[in-house]
């Protein structure tokens, strides 16, 4: 069905059913700890500390305790695994399980993630950089596919897919092979609740070479492959299953070369059915499916209050309009180039009280009675197309166009989150030398200045005189794209951003002064800015004729965020908006009036409270 994946294993079809409900789920795992005699393997992103997880683990203790025979490993994300040390995390719970001689948990420490990036990332971002994210169950001889976590929310309301197959030997020892060759390139947990390197790979995760690391495991799992490949030609079975990996960090990408082969065999598809919770697709995957072909593509993904950031706080509680964005996004390119030529139709999962983490294909063939499905961990999306590696697997660096974004709205939050190092963070003090890049404090001026022409982002958080220290160095800041100044700027500031940034700034951030001239500046440095895609103006209530001013923004702009204004100057500013321009962000708690929430389409107004 699939001659172009490389490993086929023959299974009869009655030996493969799916749990419909997460509590199915639950109680599966828990009856296959029970009756396992030989092999117990958990990969997943990270193992919860609620009341369910710490009865996987009781139950994993009587397991172990009544067969000295039986081995249990854990491969997990090394980040999410240790968020919550020392008391309520990953490793904290699975500690105990280290009292036994055959039990391992192993947690993966992204290659990517060394040096000056791994000390200024927060914890709850870096993600961004990397991740583990297959999610299988090994049993024996029998494996659960999933793309569910282990933790309390997976087990109760959070929707997903799981394929249980029974009683495959080539199939459970192909993932079992995988999780080993991770383990071996992971640090290792031990029962006094320490990380250490002690695999029977020679390389440590974040100190040894990226490159060996990466030459080290492309190399491990083509090996893998090429030792599981067998003729199928004339094979009986009714079903057949293809393992196929994304390690986008490996130059592994099957999963990328397997879609677009898919949606080039427009003479047998007859359609195809694509489930994503995030609906933010890969540049790839989203053009091989405008092209023109016959076959109808059904897409169904969550909607934003059935995202598990809906209702969060900050930027996470962003999360979930962004996805909405991309979706309206997708569906409005998919109208322009015509339905008739590449036909599709879209819904929304939604369910009172649920969370929604499915994703997949099914595949329809013309003249066949024979479907396909493609199951696992994989979202389609720009993220994880190159940062999780899961079962349909992926790993990579974190898609740009992603973290500008996030980037942006964190602006507006004003927190002290860095993605990069390059990223300068400056406060005034008494020395007005000293400056701060992430966390790390430099105060010579040599190292500054070296470090000027690196820069791409630059937020000033406390007033300063334009004169003085970092004034001074503007020009050699060639590489910024993405100001936020956080203070009131006077006219002179004002003139020397327009100077040297206007020109290719993608993103800025303003808070208006009251005096006319710096009012005036301020104008002009934005329409000067013909890259500008978004823009954060502070004190917008300061502009008059804030209906006139809007239409000569550049046409580049995309996102607006503004604040400090009553009800009525947002509704001016909602109705002075075109519509198929840019989106307005209001960032006030008071925005109540209705009004203000439908005088302009929800779609396109978003209040961020």
């Amino acid at each position: 069905m699939f001659p172009d994946l490389q490993y086929c294993i023959p299974v009869e079809s009655t030996s493969v059913h799916f749990l419909k409900l997460p509590d199915e789920f639950y109680q599966e795992i828990l009856k296959r700890i029970s009756s396992s005699k030989s092999r117990i393997v958990f990969a997943a992103l990270y193992l919860g500390t609620g009341q369910k997880e710490q009865q996987i683990v009781s139950r994993l203790q009587t397991a172990c305790s009544e067969n000295a025979e039986l081995e249990v490993s854990f491969l997990l994300d090394y980040f999410r695994g240790t968020r919550g040390e020392p008391n309520d995390s990953s490793t904290a719970i699975l500690k105990p399980l280290l009292e036994n001689k055959n039990v391992q948990v192993s947690l993966f420490h992204t290659p990517e993630m060394r040096g000056l990036l791994k000390f200024l990332l927060p914890g709850r971002l870096n993600e961004i950089i990397g991740v583990q994210h297959m999610k299988f169950f090994i049993f024996d001889d029998s494996i659960i596919i999933s793309g569910a976590n282990l933790s309390d929310q997976y087990f109760d309301n959070r929707q997903d897919r799981y394929m249980v197959v029974e009683d495959c030997p080539r199939l459970a020892d192909f993932f079992h092979s995988i999780s080993t060759i991770m383990s071996k390139h992971s640090m290792q947990l031990d029962k006094f609740g320490k990380l250490n390197f002690f695999g029977s790979a020679s390389i440590h995760p974040f100190t040894g070479s990226n490159e060996e690391i990466q030459k080290s495991i492309k190399t491990e799992i083509f090996e893998l492959f090429d030792k599981c490949k067998g003729n199928v030609n004339n094979l009986t079975n009714d079903t057949f299953i293809y393992p196929f990996l994304q390690m986008g960090v490996f130059d592994i990408k099957q999963e990328v070369r397997f879609l677009r082969n898919l949606f080039n065999k427009e003479e047998n598809i007859k359609e195809i059915n694509l489930i994503t919770a995030y609906f933010n697709l890969c540049d790839e995957y989203a053009d091989w499916m405008l092209q023109k072909r016959p076959f109808l593509v059904n897409i169904v993904f969550g909607s934003s209050r059935t995202n598990g950031f809906y209702g969060g706080t900050g930027l996470s509680g962003s999360v979930p309009l962004l996805y909405l964005q991309n979706s309206l996004d997708f569906i409005r390119k998919s109208k322009e180039q015509g339905f008739e030529k590449s036909p599709f139709t879209f819904m929304e999962w939604d369910r009172d009280g649920w969370t929604f983490h499915a994703k997949g294909l099914w595949i329809e063939f013309l003249n066949s009675k024979r479907i396909g499905t493609v199951i696992g961990s994989s979202n389609y999306e720009r993220v994880f197309d190159h940062v999780g590696f899961s079962s349909i697997v992926k790993f990579g660096s974190i898609c740009r166009n992603w973290r500008d974004m996030a980037i942006q709205l964190i602006w507006g939050n004003l927190t002290d989150i860095n993605f990069s190092p390059d990223f300068i963070y400056y406060r005034r003090a008494r020395n007005i030398e000293k400056f701060r890049i992430g966390q790390l404090s430099v105060s010579k001026m040599r190292q500054f200045f070296i470090l000027c022409q690196y820069l791409e982002y630059f937020r000033i958080v406390k007033e300063i005189n334009s004169t003085t220290f970092v004034g001074r160095y503007f020009y050699l800041m060639n590489n910024v794209k993405y100001i936020s100044i956080e203070f009131a700027v006077d006219f002179h500031y004002l003139v020397l951003i327009e100077e040297h940034f206007s020109y290719k700034l993608k993103s800025l951030g303003l808070v208006l002064h009251n005096d006319r001239n710096t009012l005036s500046a301020a104008i002009t440095l934005i329409q000067k800015c013909r890259k500008l895609e978004c823009l954060r103006i502070n004190r917008f209530n300061e502009l008059a004729k804030k209906d006139l001013i809007i239409q000569l923004f550049p046409s580049t702009l995309k996102y607006l965020y503004i604040s400090n204004s009553d009800s009525d100057e947002y509704l001016e500013v909602a109705k002075a908006i075109n519509r198929d321009r840019f989106l307005l962000y209001v960032r006030a708690n008071q925005i109540y009036s209705q009004a203000v929430m439908f005088s302009y389409h929800p779609i396109f107004y978003i209040s961020i409270g």
